[in-house]
């Protein structure tokens, strides 16, 4: 039997579904981008413990569907790790912050290599406020950086990060001008193309480079050359090597870096 339709319960009804959904739609909405399942759970959690009114948790497993659901439903926080399949986070930050250069973004992860920490220093908006953090802390670190920067609005990067980027770690640390000139040499290129790129003598390429070798090689190869009396070890190759070693270069990066020099070359001698 059909029930009697009131137009009073009707109308009620209507209004309690509308109450209901205006405020789904003004509570915080949160994005968790990490590959694994456990640990988007994880900070699902925390979050949680961050704010009880909290909407939407939405989740992502890869760069490329970070960048998606934040372009879709711009998220009052986004919790990005660095080394996801595809798109890393790195890359992600940038596409979303070149639409939404106010998004506040919270990186999460397991590195912290300097060259993760120069490359998010060049694609920080000035209005972006952003963290980083690390995942081997225990859950009142990964709270208070997200109370820090989703609900103060004050950045925040990690202690063993900022110990990370220091110039007092042994070997030395390098200046923005030299990891530049590390970043052309580990491409391949030459002198001569380094000064026409970066606009500055051949013989500011070499001091550069010159310094890169004094901060970059190791005892151990100072005393393998003079206990043998000759040049045992290539220069550059060793250079490099020892950048790779240290964390100073990493392969999504190296990638990232041969895009610009791809993009370089083909404005620089009318490629396109």
């Amino acid at each position: 039997m059909t029930p009697e339709y009131n137009p009073e319960t009707a109308y009620l009804a209507n209004m309690n579904v509308a109450s209901t959904k205006n405020l789904a739609a003004s509570q915080p909405s949160i994005l968790i981008a990490d590959s694994l399942p456990g640990l988007r759970l994880y900070a699902s959690t925390i979050v949680r413990k961050v704010s009880t009114s909290l909407g939407q948790i939405y989740e992502a497993a890869d760069g490329q569907s970070a960048i998606d659901l934040a372009l879709k439903y711009s998220p009052e926080l986004i919790i990005m790790d660095v080394a996801m399949p595809g798109v890393n986070g790195i890359k992600a930050a940038t596409q979303i912050w070149s639409v939404n250069p106010s998004a506040k973004i919270l990186f999460w992860t397991q590195y912290h290599r300097e060259v993760y920490i120069r490359d998010l220093g060049r694609i920080v908006p000035d209005q972006a406020i952003h963290g980083y953090v690390l995942k081997n802390h225990a859950d009142d670190t990964l709270i208070h950086a997200i109370t820090s920067v989703w609900l103060q609005d004050n950045p925040y990067i990690d202690p063993q990060v900022r110990a990370a980027s220091k110039p007092n770690r042994a070997g030395g640390g390098l200046t923005d001008r030299e990891f530049e000139t590390l970043q052309d040499l580990a491409l391949g290129l030459s002198e001569r193309a380094i000064s026409s790129r970066r606009h500055i003598s051949i013989r500011g390429v070499q001091c550069r480079a010159a310094a890169l070798y004094s901060k970059l090689r190791t005892k151990r190869d100072v005393f393998a050359n003079e206990a043998s009396g000759t040049e045992l070890f290539n220069p550059r190759g060793r250079m490099l090597f020892e950048a790779v070693k240290r964390g100073l270069i990493e392969p999504d990066s190296l990638m990232a870096w041969e895009g610009e020099l791809e993009a370089w070359v083909n404005k620089e001698f009318g490629l396109d």
